[in-house]
C-alpha cells in the first residue's frame, strides 16, 4: 500500500515551525538570479544516512553525526522511512486543529526536528562545498595515464581558498519533503561580492572554454562520496577537453576550474552521480621531451 506524506502545505507548516532556527530557513521565494551577482542552486539531502540501501521495512539511524546501527533481527529495527512518514503525519495532525498552522506544539516541534535533523546536517555540508566551486573554483594537478611510459594516472584537486560563510552567507529557502524518494529538497542562495562579480566576468570571457564531466562516488561514503564524485567529474572534463586539443599526451596539466550552472546530483545503483559544467583555466602544461 502506498505510503505518502500529508499535504505539502501542512508539512511546510510543521517544518518551518520546528526547524527554522536549526536550519536558518526563509519562506520567501525569489526568482532565479543572474550568476554574476547571486547564486541559487537546488540542493537535496536524504532522510537516510545511507539512502537506497535499506528497504522500506529496514532501519537506519537518523541521529546527527552517528553511525547507523542495524539490528540483526528485522522485527526489532526501529527507525525506517515508514516510521519517519508516520512521525511527520502525527506532527502535522497535531497542528491541523490550530488556526495558525505556523504555531506548533513542543512535542510536534521535537518530532519534526528529529525527522529532518540528518537531512539538514547533510545539506549544510554539501552547499558550501558546491558554492565554493562556483565562487572561487577548484585547482587541479593532473598526470595522465601513459601505458608506454609506465606512468600511472594521478589527479589531485584542491580549494582555491576555504569557504568564508561571513563573506558569503548562505540562505536556505522553500524546503520540500519528497515522499517517494525519501529526500528533503530546498533552494540555497548566496551573493557574490563586488570583487567576485568582477572575477566571474573574467571567467566568462571567451578565453576560458566550457567543459563538462561526470563522476561517481559511493553512497556509503556519505559527503566524502559526493566530493569524490565531483573530483572525478573535474578529471573527466579536463581529460576529455585536452584529448581534443593535442595529439601528443602531455606529461602534466595544472589549472583551475570554476563550477557553473546548476550542479546535477542523483543516485544510481548505489552511487552518487554528478553531472557538472565548468569554465577551464589551464595554468601550465608540461610535455614529454623527445630525444
Amino acid at each position: 500500500m502506498k505510503k505518502a506524506f500529508v499535504s505539502r502545505k501542512l508539512i511546510f507548516s510543521a517544518f518551518f515551525a520546528a526547524i527554522a532556527g536549526l536550519f536558518g530557513l526563509s519562506s520567501v521565494y525569489s526568482q532565479t538570479p543572474s550568476q554574476k551577482k547571486s547564486l541559487r542552486i537546488q540542493i537535496w539531502s536524504e532522510l537516510d544516512e545511507i539512502p537506497g540501501v535499506f528497504s522500506e521495512d529496514d532501519a537506519s539511524d537518523e541521529e546527527e553525526a552517528a553511525t547507523p546501527a542495524v539490528s540483526a533481527n528485522p522485527a526489532v529495527e526501529s527507525t525506517s522511512k515508514t516510521a519517519q512518514v508516520t512521525a511527520a503525519q502525527t506532527a502535522a495532525k497535531e497542528l491541523s486543529g490550530k488556526k495558525d498552522a505556523f504555531v506548533s506544539s513542543a512535542e510536534a516541534d521535537k518530532r519534526m526536528v528529529e525527522l529532518f535533523r540528518y537531512s539538514i546536517s547533510r545539506a549544510r555540508q554539501i552547499t558550501p562545498f558546491l558554492m565554493q566551486g562556483m565562487l572561487e573554483g577548484w585547482t587541479f594537478d593532473y598526470v595522465p595515464y601513459d601505458k608506454t611510459r609506465q606512468v600511472k594516472e594521478i589527479f589531485e584537486m584542491g580549494q582555491v581558498k576555504p569557504y568564508d560563510k561571513l563573506l558569503n552567507p548562505i540562505t536556505y529557502r522553500d524546503p520540500i519533503p519528497l515522499e517517494q524518494e525519501g529526500k528533503l529538497l530546498c533552494w540555497a542562495t548566496c551573493d557574490r561580492t563586488p570583487m567576485q562579480q568582477l572575477a566571474y566576468e573574467r571567467w566568462a570571457s571567451i578565453v576560458h572554454p566550457k567543459i563538462q564531466g561526470r563522476g561517481r562516488g559511493r553512497v556509503e561514503d556519505g559527503f566524502e562520496g559526493i566530493q569524490n564524485a565531483v573530483e572525478e567529474a573535474v578529471k573527466e572534463a579536463v581529460r576529455e577537453y585536452w584529448r581534443g586539443q593535442t595529439k601528443n599526451k602531455p606529461k602534466e596539466i595544472m589549472g583551475t576550474v570554476l563550477l557553473i550552472q546548476d550542479p546535477r546530483i542523483y543516485i544510481s545503483e548505489g552511487q552518487y552521480v554528478v553531472d557538472l559544467d565548468f569554465f577551464l583555466q589551464t595554468d601550465r602544461i608540461i610535455l614529454y621531451s623527445n630525444y
